[in-house]
């Protein structure tokens, strides 16, 4: 159903924008899609807030349409991403919770849109851990990203920032709207803000918005959940409990400001935070400040994307580009901010469930429309195509909207959507839960406790009382319980999605285990790496670096494709079984140094760092191998009384190694590697185990057999042995690296049950591909040339899907 707001000046913009259009031969619309991060639907005008006031959002609905029952499919950050981008459920794309990383080996709307035609480009965070595929130009965010001076990703480049992060977004897409941008190609441009997600930090504009005044309180803040499961029990996610120091603003962020950005902040927060220490409050007077302290930060965060939204929309005016384009104005889900006493996310309840969705087409949908029907973020990627007239793929289980945003409702349109929320062990403990939802009622099932709520939305808008068992909604619920299962077959919803979210929790928790093993490391970031001497080796440039990780100076080989110093290349991280200068490695006749040259002059850009110096750092680098050893185990009993151990220290340069490597002019940190011989292999695997920056894993001869290292004498590895044995061994750490990529060599027969094991934790997910083992027992197999091979394929563009002709 649509209701249509009347607009006095409606006429009046039709003629003008009739008058302004641009010419072009491909008059296609441009397609703009601003995209925030857990803006509740609540916290707009246009919806009708009562807290803040969103002039620019409101004016794309003025002019457009605002849709009243926009949900998501999953309420959390990378799982609707995902859902946005592929057209799919989560069960489908594979991105269930936050930290799974984005298979790009499957169709996302983007490279459709390319292929026919369009420029692409994304600007803002990303947060699906993978490269974007699809685009002809993208700078995005690193991971979260911060809320000021952020560190990017300009098409494969680190780029660092400086400035309000939602400020720098707008001015990096109105940059590319005036500079970048083919003026004889349709366009598609994403800008995705970080704000306004945990934890609020406002921008220096707004730090004092609100200030004086008292936010209206939701009237659930207190919400004592009466008559309804005990779902929430479980969760960790209440303004009164969950906020802590950070989120409150009662400690200072220094580590991400300048000095001039910290002075003003300090001269905003330092008094209020003195009067809040002076005035003791306790019980519901804190809950109350708690909420006005982080409530009055969201909404000042918002106000920055209400600003830049504000100064977009007048660049594609300015420009003549506002007559054909669409704007597109969504978040990637909802928000509490202050109902039933919550922050966050994640629940099927309205205020999470739902997502703002605001749509101007000039031309096309009537201004100052409303419409109610149902709709869901997984309906933009078929929308997107169908605005740029490309044909959807079968895979995609949305609904284009282009009908209702014309005004129309097709016959056959749905009258319920699904929801599922995987992440139980994650963040917030919310328990998981699947649920259907109409236009008047709602049915959750806590699959995980074996408990149910319903909700008649005419009735009870706030959902303060469960209907399920209530007699007189019997038929009611019966419908909507058959309606679920019907969704699911229509959904091909199974337990596998659940049963994968269970393998994926048990390996962050052993990657956890495996930290704590490691025990306490020297610090690793803001480590200052100097060069020393390079040289050119015919067509490859041989660099030699160093820096102190720990006390412990350490020195590292680059190698590097001479003559391209403009030019992103993949990065290699080569580590090899000895340390620099040792037997094992001496540059110029090494083994591993012919790999490196082989990489460079394929085009990779190879670091090759010393060891952690067992032979390096013993006295006089002692000739005699039984003197090493006793050097080895004598370090690794004295690293293990003070709390460390020597694979700790060596992770921690190996950390330090890898961070240099991606932040190199001449890398593309979203394509790097870790490879390595024998014990160089075993750490190439720990690394990936530890550091998802890690793209591709090549492992051969690495250490399977943790138990038998047991009877070694003098190697450091045995004196922690029974630690790796408890989290698994090595079959957890090569586990551990999925769904990466992982290529295996082996001459082990003890270690063939391992790699089986390891190649069904791939098959389970759907990821067989991303995993070989390769058997040299025969000496037959060119290793080297199966290394180049397999990271070629992984590192190297043009990136084509493995499943391309599903495409």
């Amino acid at each position: 159903m649509f209701i249509r707001r009347p607009l006095a000046i409606a006429a009046l913009s039709a003629a003008l924008a009739a008058c302004c259009s641009l010419a072009r031969a491909d008059d296609r619309p441009n397609i703009l899609f601003i995209f925030s991060d857990d803006h509740g639907w609540q916290t707009i005008g246009a919806y009708g807030s009562n807290r803040n006031e969103t002039p620019h959002l409101d004016r794309i609905a003025d002019e457009g349409m605002r849709f009243d029952n926009c949900s998501v499919t999953n309420s959390i950050c990378a799982p609707s991403r995902a859902t946005i981008l592929t057209g799919t459920h989560n069960h489908i794309n594979g991105n269930i919770c936050n930290e799974r990383l984005f298979d790009r080996d499957q169709a996302t709307f983007p490279p459709m849109l390319q292929r026919a035609g369009y420029q692409t480009a994304m600007i803002g965070k990303y947060h699906l851990r993978t490269e974007p595929s699809g685009f002809d130009h993208y700078d995005i965010l690193i991971n979260q990203g911060r809320y000021y001076n952020p560190p990017m990703v300009r098409n494969g480049a680190r780029v660092n920032r400086e400035g309000y992060t939602t400020d720098v977004i707008t001015d990096l897409a109105i940059d590319w709207l005036r500079d970048d941008r083919d003026e004889d190609k349709p366009f598609l441009l994403m800008v995705q803000h970080k704000s306004p997600h945990r934890q609020w930090e406002p921008g220096p504009d707004h730090l004092t918005l609100f200030d004086g005044e008292d936010l209206p309180e939701p009237p659930t803040l207190f919400d004592d959940f009466e008559g309804r499961s005990s779902a929430h029990m479980h969760s960790a996610m209440s303004i009164a409990e969950h906020l802590n120091r950070g989120d409150l603003h009662l400690d200072t962020p220094s580590w991400m400001f300048t000095p001039e950005q910290e002075k003003l902040w300090e001269s905003v927060y330092g008094p209020k935070n003195e009067a809040f220490r002076e005035a003791k409050l306790h019980g519901d007077d804190l809950v109350r400040w708690k909420y006005q302290r982080f409530a009055k930060d969201y909404l000042r965060c918002v106000q920055s994307i209400d600003d830049g939204v504000g100064r977009i929309l007048d660049e594609l005016d300015r420009s003549g580009l506002a007559d054909n384009t669409i704007v597109v104005y969504t978040s990637d889900q909802g928000w509490y901010l202050g109902e039933h006493g919550w922050y966050d996310k994640r629940w099927m309840y309205e205020e999470s469930f739902r997502t703002p969705l605001l749509v101007r087409w000039p031309g096309v949908t009537p201004k100052g429309s409303v419409c109610d029907e149902l709709v869901q973020n997984l309906d933009f990627a078929q929308t997107f195509l169908d605005v740029a007239g490309v044909e959807p793929i079968d895979r995609m289980q949305g609904q284009s909207i282009v009908p209702l945003l014309k005004g129309e409702t097709p016959e056959d349109w749905r009258e319920s959507v699904y929801y599922r929320f995987y992440e139980n062990r994650g963040p917030h403990k919310v328990p998981r839960h699947e649920g259907v939802a109409t236009k008047r009622f709602k049915l959750i099932n806590f699959y995980g406790l074996g408990e149910w709520e319903m909700y008649d939305l005419d009735a009870d808008p706030d959902e303060l009382a469960s209907v399920y068992d209530d007699p007189a909604y019997s038929e009611d619920r019966d419908r909507l319980a058959a309606e679920l299962d019907r969704l699911r077959d229509h959904y091909e919803v199974t337990a596998a999605a659940d049963e994968e979210y269970e393998r994926h929790e048990d390996a962050l928790e052993s990657r956890r285990a495996f930290n704590r093993l490691l025990g306490k490391r020297p610090g690793r970031w803001g480590v200052e790496v100097a060069r020393v001497a390079s040289e050119n080796l015919d067509d490859v440039e041989r660099e030699r670096v160093a820096y102190t990780v720990g006390g412990r100076d350490v020195e590292a080989f680059v190698y590097r494709p001479s003559g391209s110093a403009d030019e992103l290349h993949p990065g290699v991280l080569l580590l090899h079984p000895e340390a620099a200068g040792s037997k094992g490695y001496t540059v110029g006749k090494s083994e591993v140094e012919d790999v490196a040259l082989t990489l460079a002059r394929e085009g990779y850009v190879v670091l090759s760092p010393d060891r952690i110096g067992y032979e390096s750092r013993a006295p006089e680098r002692a000739a005699d191998r039984a003197a090493i050893d006793r050097y080895r185990e004598t370090l690794s009993k004295r690293l293990i009384a003070e709390g460390s151990c020597l694979l700790g220290v060596e992770m921690s340069e190996l950390e330090v190694a890898l961070e240099y490597l991606m932040t190199r002019d001449d890398v593309n940190e979203k394509r790097i590697a870790a490879i390595g011989p024998r014990e160089g292999g075993t750490l190439a695997t720990f690394l990936g185990f530890l550091s998802e920056d890690v793209t591709v894993v090549a492992t051969a001869l690495a250490t399977m057999d943790i138990e038998g290292a047991l009877d070694k004498g003098g190697a450091p590895l045995p004196l922690i042995a029974p630690g790796l044995l408890a989290m698994g061994g090595m079959e957890t750490a090569l586990k551990g690296v999925y769904p990466r990529p992982l290529l295996e060599f082996t001459t082990d027969p003890f270690a063939i049950d391992v790699h089986k094991r390891v190649g069904e934790r791939y098959d389970a997910g759907g990821r067989g591909a991303n995993h070989e083992v390769v058997d040299i027992k025969s000496g037959e197999v060119d290793v080297d040339g199966s290394v180049v091979d397999w990271l070629n394929r992984w590192l190297v563009e043009p990136f084509e899907p493995q499943n391309a002709a599903k495409w």
